[in-house]
């Protein structure tokens, strides 16, 4: 699924760079004296599975750029160079929003491998990766998000006190157009990349600096008057109902998922099986667990949902190994994550058991890019039932 993607993201940005050529907010100010001026220096920072040479900074910026007295923090960057002389300066601004910049790396090397010529630059936005981290163990237990949200708002402004108002996306742009103009080689082209919350995190650097890059693009574009966490149940189950309509049109898929007329049935079963707890224990212990399951099949590869939905209704111990296998692998891409209520992601008991029971196959072979799509849908992604998706879903 990676390899597919990172053709199209190849193309459409060596179109860019081959054809490249709003005001700053009142009060917003730039970066100037001892900090704009201090040399940003690289060190080797190698990463197992990366076989490129991989660089790493942190770089040290204000805290709140409008209060003098908030200090500095420092922000994690990572650079793979790349070869010819006349390289463009690429940056990838990932999303979220938390994602670090280093789940760019594998796309980074596949990108210099297929022969794009230049430096590619993976910021880590502030309060992730190797930039000043913000998280809040405390809050981690809550009996819902909402509980969650409280306690780890005031475990954040306890640690952080005023300097938490410094991580903001406007900050983030800031950031970046600082690092832009700190290692810019003369007349070098610049192409700046974003993705979902990075898309978000680009259209605010376009404000402050819209005449610094040479070409910016944004991915599943997060249209900042429209783009809210308020509507995510609504787009899930949208983009469900798209997925599990398209399998209910499917003769093949149909048939083994047991779709009827309610393509969505399917799905209600099995969510009301993991609030009830009686379904895949104990591989998803959790109806918390069994909806980030969910989620992370829509945002990484929503093609495969009938697979895992048809897996989670049969359950048997291959079934657990391929589901263990895919989010392993997903988890690899995407960074993982922390599940608010449940602990890390995706739930540690899941993955404890599945590694203990696991006889090699389907999970030992994860380490290739397409690990995801052959541990999951198995047989069938030869035959192309289950993975059926003719309507492209926006990614988020």
């Amino acid at each position: 699924m990676m390899e597919a993607g990172n053709k199209v993201l190849l193309a459409w940005l060596a179109f860019m760079i081959v054809t490249a050529c709003s005001p700053r907010p009142e009060g917003q100010a730039e970066d100037s004296g001892d900090l704009a001026n201090h040399a940003i220096d690289f060190n080797a920072c190698p990463v197992d599975g990366i076989e490129r040479p991989l660089e790493c900074a942190w770089v040290e910026v204000p805290a709140v750029r409008n209060d003098e007295g908030a200090g500095t923090l420092h922000i994690g960057l990572w650079r793979m160079p790349g070869a010819g002389e006349d390289r463009t300066a690429l940056w990838l601004l990932n999303g979220g929003p938390g994602g670090a910049g280093s789940a760019f790396l594998e796309v980074a090397a596949e990108l210099l491998d297929a022969g794009l010529e230049a430096d590619i630059y993976m910021p880590d936005h502030r309060g992730t990766g190797n930039s000043e981290f913000l998280e809040c163990p405390g809050a981690i237990g809550q009996p819902d998000l909402a509980s969650y949200g409280a306690a780890c708002s005031r475990e954040l402004r306890e640690r952080w006190g005023d300097r938490l108002d410094g991580f903001t996306t406007t900050e983030a742009a800031a950031d970046l157009e600082s690092l832009i103009a700190r290692l810019r080689a003369p007349n070098q082209r610049v192409v700046v990349y974003g993705g979902s919350y990075g898309s978000h995190w680009a259209q605010r650097y376009l404000q402050l600096a819209p005449d610094q890059a040479d070409a910016v693009l944004t991915d599943g574009t997060c249209m900042q008057e429209f783009c809210s966490f308020t509507r995510f149940d609504g787009s899930r189950d949208e983009a469900l109902r798209r997925v599990l309509t398209d399998c209910a049109d499917d003769p093949i898929c149909a048939e083994q998922l047991g779709v009827g007329e309610d393509a969505f049935a399917v799905f209600r079963t099995l969510r009301t099986e993991a609030e009830e707890g009686t379904l895949c224990l104990p591989a998803l212990p959790t109806l918390q667990a069994f909806d980030d399951l969910i989620n992370v099949s829509l945002i990484a590869e929503p093609r495969l949902l009938p697979a895992l939905l048809a897996r989670l209704q049969r359950c048997e111990a291959s079934d657990l190994d391929a589901i263990f296998a895919f989010v392993t692998r997903v988890n690899a891409l995407y960074g993982g994550g922390v599940s608010p209520v449940g602990g890390p992601l995706p739930f540690p008991s899941f993955f404890t058991w599945g590694l203990s029971r696991s006889r090699g196959g389907d999970l030992v072979r994860t380490s290739a890019p397409r690990g995801a799509v052959r541990a999951l849908a198995g047989p069938a992604a030869r035959r192309g039932d289950l993975v059926r998706h003719r309507r492209g879903l926006p990614r988020g």
